[in-house]
C-alpha cells in the first residue's frame, strides 16, 4: 500500500473512531450515546466538522437558510442519476453539480433587432469561477409548456447567445407539445467566461411557452420548479475509477457467508453504521440525506488467512512471517477493502444548491491488510 493510500485509510479509521466515541450513532437500528465530557465532545465535533466541510469544498459552515428549502424536482432527478454511472463521459468524470439561478430583471432587451426581429431575454448568473477546478459540462435548463390551442402546438426554435448575449451560439428546436425542462449545452460559454467576470450573461430568444420570467400570480414554490437553471458539472476533488455495485456486493457477501464469519463474530467483517447528521446540526445546510451510511470494519484477522478476508499476497506473507517473528512484524489490521461514494445535496455559503459525490465515503467490504 503506497503512502497516499495509507493516508486515506488512516483518515477513514480516525473518522470512524471519532464518530464511534463522540456522538449518538445508529448501529443495527439501535442508538448509542457517548459518555465523553461535554468539552471534549465539542472539541472533537469541531475537528470532525472541519473535515466534513473540507470534503464538501466549503471554507466554513453555511448559515441556516431563513426559510425552509425545498429540493426542486429537477435536482432530485440529477441526484437519482448521480447514484448510477453516467453514460455521458463529461458527467461521469465530475463529482460536483452546481445549480445557479439567474438574477430576475423586469426589462426585455433587444439584440440586433433589425437582423433577428425577435426579443432576447438576458439571463445573468453570478458564479465564483475561481472555485471551479475543472468544468466538464454546463447546461442551461429551461421549462416549456404547450400552447392551450392545439392548432398552435407547432415546433419552435430557441437560440442561445454568447458574448454577453449578443452572438448566436446554438439553436435548438423544441416540440410544440413539450411539457418540462429542455437541456441546452453551454459548456463553451461557461469555460470562456471563467476568468473574465463573476457575472455570466446568456441570451435566449423569448417565447411565450418558455418560463424565462416569473409570471403573474405565480407563487414561490411553482416558480422554483419552473425557473431557468444553469447546471455546471465540475471536478473539485479526487476522482477514482468507479466499481460496479454488484462487485461490491459479491465481495461483501463472500465475507458474510464465509464459515469463519458465521461461527466467530469477532473475526474481521463489515458493521452497518449510520451517522445522524441531524444530531450534530448539519441538517441546517445538508438537505439530503439526513443519515450518512458510513459503516466500519472491525474484528480479528485469523492466521492462517483464508481468501474470504480479501488479503493481498503481501498480507498472506506477512501473516506467515508473524508466526516466527512476532516481535518484528505487526499483526494484520481489519480495514475497508471496498469503498463507495456518497452523494450529498447541500446549500453553500452563497445559498446555492449543490450536489456533490465525494469518493471513498462508504465502506462496503472489509479485508485484512
Amino acid at each position: 500500500m503506497d503512502i497516499g493510500s495509507r493516508s486515506k485509510w488512516w483518515v477513514f479509521l480516525v473518522l470512524n473512531f471519532i464518530l464511534e466515541t463522540a456522538f449518538g450513532l445508529h448501529e443495527n437500528n439501535r442508538f448509542y450515546e457517548s459518555s465523553d465530557k461535554p468539552i471534549r465532545r465539542e472539541e472533537i465535533k469541531a475537528v470532525l466538522e472541519a473535515k466534513f466541510l473540507s470534503i464538501l469544498g466549503l471554507p466554513f459552515k453555511p448559515e441556516k437558510p431563513k426559510n425552509k428549502v425545498k429540493i426542486p424536482n429537477h435536482v432530485w432527478k440529477l441526484y437519482t442519476n448521480g447514484q448510477i454511472i453516467y453514460h455521458d463521459l463529461d458527467k461521469k468524470n465530475a463529482d460536483t453539480i452546481q445549480f445557479h439561478y439567474h438574477k430576475e430583471k423586469p426589462l426585455i432587451n433587444h439584440v440586433n433587432e433589425q437582423k433577428y426581429k425577435q426579443n432576447v431575454e438576458h439571463l445573468e448568473f453570478e458564479i465564483i469561477f475561481k472555485r471551479v477546478q475543472a468544468t466538464h459540462r454546463a447546461e442551461l435548463h429551461v421549462f416549456s409548456e404547450p400552447h392551450n390551442d392545439l392548432r398552435e402546438r407547432k415546433p419552435y426554435q430557441v437560440t442561445i447567445y454568447s458574448n454577453n448575449g449578443t452572438v448566436p451560439f446554438i439553436k435548438k428546436k423544441i416540440a410544440g407539445s413539450r411539457l418540462g425542462f429542455t437541456t441546452l449545452e453551454v459548456t463553451e460559454i461557461v469555460q470562456k467566461n471563467m476568468n473574465n467576470t463573476p457575472v455570466l450573461n446568456i441570451g435566449i430568444t423569448q417565447n411565450d411557452r418558455l418560463h424565462l420570467r416569473r409570471r403573474r400570480n405565480t407563487d414561490d414554490n411553482e416558480w422554483n420548479t419552473k425557473r431557468p437553471v444553469l447546471v455546471i458539472y465540475t471536478l473539485c476533488g479526487e476522482k477514482t475509477t468507479k466499481v460496479e455495485k454488484s462487485h461490491h456486493r459479491s465481495k461483501r457477501e463472500a465475507i458474510e457467508k464465509s464459515p469463519n464469519s458465521d461461527n466467530k463474530q469477532d473475526l474481521c467483517h463489515l458493521h452497518p453504521f449510520e451517522f445522524d447528521l441531524v444530531k450534530v446540526g448539519w441538517n441546517e445546510f445538508v438537505l439530503y440525506p439526513s443519515l450518512y451510511r458510513l459503516n466500519f470494519c472491525a474484528g480479528k484477522c485469523p492466521n492462517p488467512l483464508s481468501h474470504h478476508f480479501n488479503g493481498t499476497n503481501h498480507a498472506v506473507i506477512q501473516n506467515n512471517v508473524l508466526k516466527i517473528a512476532k516481535d518484528k512484524v505487526p499483526p494484520l489490521c481489519c480495514i475497508p477493502s471496498e469503498l463507495e461514494a456518497q452523494t450529498i445535496i447541500y446549500i453553500d455559503h452563497e445559498n446555492k444548491m449543490i450536489i456533490k459525490r465525494p469518493e471513498k465515503m462508504i465502506a462496503t467490504a472489509c479485508g485484512c491488510r
